[in-house]
């Protein structure tokens, strides 16, 4: 019974290990994210991050009242989870990598657009990485353009049929 005890005890303080250390992990992820999210809400705005399902994200909204990530707008949401998979993308990789986009930003409004694409820009700044934006939306396709002009966009443009 002793030796089974102090093996509870044990297992029960590695566990309370791996709690504190994720609840530091996700607290720096959520500061990670918060960060890059301000800067295409043009807003500092707090996130809070238990996991990273949908209902363990909650983030404050323009208001400053702290809410479920589900509750908050398409164009908010597409605004933080764009800016969490920058975050995420840029832990995962060391080395330089490519970025594929598609579609990109379908629920901004044009401010927002701007801001977005102006983060993807210093996102590129900070990595190197190859960004391919794959978009129907001329407007969009030339805000890349426009932004990147300066690094040696490479635009394609396919044309299906005849």
């Amino acid at each position: 019974n002793v030796l089974e005890r102090d093996a509870a005890g044990l297992a029960a303080d590695i566990f309370a290990e791996i709690s504190a250390n994720s609840d530091a992990a996700f607290g720096e992820l959520a500061d990670d994210f918060g960060k890059r999210f301000a800067s295409v809400v043009d807003d500092k705005r707090e996130v809070r991050m238990s996991g990273l399902d949908n209902g363990a994200i909650s983030l404050s909204d323009a208001g400053g009242t702290i809410r479920s990530l589900e509750t908050l707008s398409g164009g908010t949401r597409e605004c933080f989870v764009f800016a969490a998979r920058l975050a995420l993308a840029r832990r995962a990789a060391e080395d330089a990598a490519v970025l594929v986009l598609d579609e990109p930003f379908l629920t901004l409004d044009d401010a927002r657009r701007r801001r977005a694409v102006t983060m993807l820009k210093r996102f590129w700044e900070d990595t190197k990485w190859q960004i391919v934006v794959l978009t129907k939306d001329h407007e969009l396709a030339q805000l890349v353009a426009d932004t990147f002009k300066t690094v040696g966009v490479v635009e394609n443009r396919l044309r299906v049929g005849s």
